[in-house]
């Protein structure tokens, strides 16, 4: 079921078309009628034959070309092209059961003839059955003719040698009895033997033909294309990558769901373009990590995904602006060093940022910058962006500076977000899931693949920290996101824009003492 699911237009098209062709081609056919004639066999069984073999030489008889001439010889009509009609013979089992052996004996044959008018069926049928009859008395009869001259001669012989004086009169007399008999018996076969065969039934005309039967055709077409239909499927999916939903990624990750959301497509989509429905499944999603968070006290999250373009920049945006306007204190780390987004995201200038704090060419209070929410109040976001990248990202996230990073931002925030790189795409991530507390899979159903969630599963199992869940998104559907405002979904993006600048202002600059109250002071930055 699930495979016909997945495919079910190449098994709907496949049964379509050939269900459409067998009947079709079942229109197409000439009209031919059936007509059968049966004949018995009472004769003699031969030496080292049966009654069934002598039953089934009919079929040899009837096909030949000599008894095909006498047919028509006796219709009195030329013989037409072998392609308007077919003759065929078969025994008429006795056996309830309907099968036919030397075990279970038969006599009788059935000829069936296949023709385009009924008339003529029945009539070349009836003809066969004649033609059967005539032919084998009139070789039975020419064979005991044959046997008649036989005999006589033997007879005379037998005379002859009666009238010499040394013969033995009483053998020879008992011998003379014995072919006379035989003699007389021949006679009379020469003048009244049937060969053993005689009509049992003649054929009647049909009323109805036997085809075409479109019908017919079209319901045998519908199973073969069904057989047909589900083979190019499960060919399909043996070749398909592509994963079926949720229970897919549940099997291939063993990972509980800690949230569900719209697909966000790819990292680069400006958070503008979602729509209101988007960001209340977002905002559950992000009250789900956060309780799992909560439920194993934990305070540094890795956010990662299986595959490049599954959105995870986008996600951790909204997810961390959720979670700051319900009152938490939130950090994001663009540890993306390979395609960061957060900058771009938040419209924050990226002349400083992670990058620079590794390597010290400036400090944490410098680099972290914080976003101001509106209506403020509790609210705290900060975000330390990836910042100029000039070496390997590997290097940066993998050295020891960035667990300090890490570390002073996790004392003066409730979570800390770390925006990580795709499983498939670099190794960064299981760099960073031994300087956090907890990881989080982001899949969305139509980038990821089954073979790279494979994978992606074998990597998580190695890594040291807590495997909290994962989040999956999928497109849409009015079922899904039906209890979804959907407020501004017809405005465009533009207007979108408008809202967020709104709701959000963004500090691109903030003083020492901004920042402190935001992520702390000191060694905390």
């Amino acid at each position: 079921m699930r495979v016909a699911r997945r495919h079910w237009r190449i098994i709907a098209i496949t049964v379509v078309v050939v269900t459409v062709a067998t009947f079709a081609f079942g229109a197409m056919r000439p009209t031919r009628y059936r007509a059968t004639s049966t004949v018995i066999y009472q004769g003699d069984i031969p030496v080292n034959s049966s009654l069934t073999m002598e039953v089934l030489r009919v079929g040899t008889l009837v096909s030949s070309p000599g008894f095909v001439q006498r047919v028509y010889k006796d219709l009195h009509v030329p013989v037409p092209p072998t392609a308007t009609f077919t003759v065929s013979t078969s025994a008429i089992p006795l056996d309830p059961t309907g099968a036919v052996n030397l075990i279970t004996t038969t006599n009788l044959a059935g000829i069936q003839v296949e023709a385009g008018t009924a008339q003529f069926a029945a009539g070349l049928a009836n003809a066969y059955a004649d033609a059967l009859v005539a032919w084998r008395t009139e070789v039975a009869r020419a064979q005991a003719k044959l046997s008649v001259q036989s005999l006589r001669a033997q007879l005379a012989a037998l005379t002859a040698k009666q009238s010499s004086a040394t013969a033995d009169k009483s053998l020879l007399s008992s011998l003379y009895v014995q072919i006379s008999q035989q003699l007389t018996a021949q006679e009379a076969l020469a003048a009244r033997g049937t060969g053993g065969y005689s009509v049992a039934t003649y054929a009647a005309v049909p009323s109805t033909p036997f085809s075409p039967r479109p019908m017919r055709n079209a319901i045998v077409g519908f199973m073969a294309g069904l057989i047909i239909g589900f083979a190019l499927a499960f060919l399909r999916e043996s070749r398909d990558s592509r994963l079926d939903g949720e229970q897919d990624v549940i099997r291939l990750l063993g990972l509980p769901v800690i949230g569900r959301m719209p697909s966000v497509g790819n990292p680069a989509v400006s958070r503008a373009s979602l729509s209101g429905a988007d960001r209340e499944s977002l905002r559950r999603a992000a009250y789900g990590v956060l309780y799992a968070a909560q439920q194993v006290d934990i305070r540094t999250i890795v956010v990662t995904s299986s595959c490049q373009g599954e959105g995870t920049g986008v996600v951790i945006s909204e997810v961390a602006l959720a979670l700051a306007r319900s009152g938490k204190r939130v950090v994001v780390i663009d540890a993306d060093l390979r395609a960061p987004a957060q900058h771009a995201l938040f419209a924050l200038p990226n002349d400083r940022g992670l990058s620079c704090v590794v390597t010290k060419e400036c400090s944490l209070e410098e680099s972290v910058q914080r976003v101001l929410l509106a209506p403020p109040g509790g609210s705290s976001l900060c975000i330390l962006t990836s910042g100029p990248v000039s070496g390997d990202p590997g290097d940066i996230v993998g050295s020891h500076g960035m667990i300090g990073v890490i570390a002073s931002l996790r004392d003066d925030a409730d979570i800390v977000l770390v925006a990580s790189p795709a499983l498939q795409t670099a190794a960064d991530t299981i760099a960073l899931a031994s300087m956090t507390d907890g990881i989080i899979i982001l899949v969305d159903t139509q980038i990821a693949t089954r073979p790279a969630l494979a994978e992606s599963s074998e990597a998580l199992s190695r890594l040291p920290c807590l495997k909290l869940g994962v989040v999956i998104a999928s497109p849409p559907t009015a079922k899904r996101w039906r209890f979804a405002p959907r407020r501004g979904s017809s405005r465009s993006a533009a207007s979108g824009a408008e809202r967020r600048l709104e709701s959000v202002t963004l500090a691109t600059s903030a003083s020492p003492e901004d920042l402190g109250a935001g992520v702390g002071s000191g060694d905390a930055g």
